[in-house]
């Protein structure tokens, strides 16, 4: 198999993977575990404003990962804007840095 091959049948699993999460929040809007795994494929898709939304969906039906994955994003933030870091946090959050 090729190279371009391997980059077309990864790129075409991606995308069915972001369909079925997409489908699966849809058939199942209150579980937090779809909405993480979606927000997931969207990062890895570059759609960063969906991504974000989708994240916050995910932390606010109780996703452990969503909000592990959301304090991590904002550590790194925090150490080259905390500026920027504080507005994102009380986005997100509701809370101050």
């Amino acid at each position: 198999m090729s190279i371009i091959d391997k980059a077309n049948k990864l790129r075409h699993s991606e995308k069915r993977s972001m369909e079925r999460y997409k489908a699966l929040t849809l058939i199942e809007p209150a579980n937090p575990e779809y909405w993480y795994k979606f927000a997931l494929c969207l990062f890895a898709n570059g759609n960063n404003k969906d991504a974000w939304e989708t994240l916050t969906n995910a932390k606010k039906l109780g996703s452990v990962d969503a909000l592990a994955l959301i304090d991590k994003i904002l550590e790194k933030y925090k150490e080259e804007s905390p500026e920027q870091a504080s507005l994102a946090q009380r986005a997100l959050l509701g809370a101050e840095v």
